[in-house]
């Protein structure tokens, strides 16, 4: 089987002097990285949702234009005065992070769809859900 995933980038930079796309997603909210994010640690823990954001969009990124050096970079509107924050302190995502982002991204495909789906009797619920058009209750 094969499955569908996208996602809209917010901005996308090219840096000439080091030959590198940087990956720009703009936030509302407060964005909280570690120095370093693991992709395993991006699959453990809800609270790693931005490292697990940037690592989809450099992912994706990928997929349709290998071999460029990726940045993953997060500005804050509400803390513009911090700048860019970066994934991993602005180092670009290594091959082996986005091969391993693969492998974990089906491993949870997988876990999803074995875990047997069943839509809610309470319809109200789906008047804001942002999955109703993928159960056909949109």
């Amino acid at each position: 089987s094969s499955y569908r995933i996208n996602g809209t980038i917010d901005r996308l930079d090219y840096l000439p002097g080091s030959a590198t796309i940087r990956i720009l997603d703009y936030k509302t909210g407060r964005v909280t990285l570690n120095k370093t994010s693991p992709v395993e640690a991006c699959f453990e823990d809800v609270k790693n949702k931005e490292a697990f954001q940037g690592y989809l969009y450099a992912w994706l990124y990928d997929k349709k234009h290998p071999d460029k050096r990726i940045q993953v970079g997060y500005y804050t509107a509400r803390h513009l005065n911090e700048g860019i924050q970066y994934l991993n302190g602005g180092t670009p995502v290594a091959v082996e992070a986005l091969q391993e982002f693969e492998i974990h991204m089906k491993a949870l495909i997988g876990k999803v769809l074995s875990s047997g789906f069943e839509q809610t009797t309470d319809e109200q619920k789906c008047r804001i859900c942002p999955y109703k058009g993928i159960c056909n209750r949109g």
